[in-house]
Order: C-alpha cells, then sequence, then structure tokens
C-alpha cells in the first residue's frame, strides 16, 4: 500500500505541475499537501488503529468436551 501511495503521490504532483506551468486542467488540477509523518496522520481523530485482541490465540477444546456444548444447544 506505502508503495502504490508513493506512485500515485508521484502521478498526481506530476499533474499539479503541469496544471501550475500551462493551466492543462483549468487550474482544478490535483493539489497536493505538505507530507507529514506516518505518526502524525495515526495520531489523528477516526484514524484506523490496530485492535486490541484483533486475533486471540487460538485454544485446544477436548472433542467429547465440544461435543457436550454442541448437544445442550
Amino acid at each position: 500500500m506505502d508503495r502504490l501511495a508513493t506512485e500515485m503521490d508521484l502521478v498526481m504532483s506530476r499533474m499539479q505541475a503541469a496544471d501550475e506551468k500551462a493551466n492543462v486542467y483549468g487550474g482544478c488540477g490535483p493539489r497536493l499537501n505538505e507530507k507529514k509523518s506516518r505518526s502524525y496522520w495515526l495520531n489523528q481523530p477516526g484514524s484506523p488503529k490496530a485492535k486490541v485482541n484483533e486475533k486471540p490465540q487460538g485454544e485446544t477444546i477436548d472433542y467429547d468436551e465440544l461435543v457436550k456444548r454442541w448437544s445442550s444447544n
């Protein structure tokens, strides 16, 4: 994903330069913000953060106990 974002930034910066130089997009071309660190974006409200215990450790259950659980439902 980082590579894709970097490549998109490159394409968009070329589009921005073309628009600023020759008004290619009628002044409506992309305008990139200054680059900011990953930590800046992750500390913003609403940013995606890793969930606590997103992938809990699996557990081994005795087969007979499991059959009892299934039978009681």
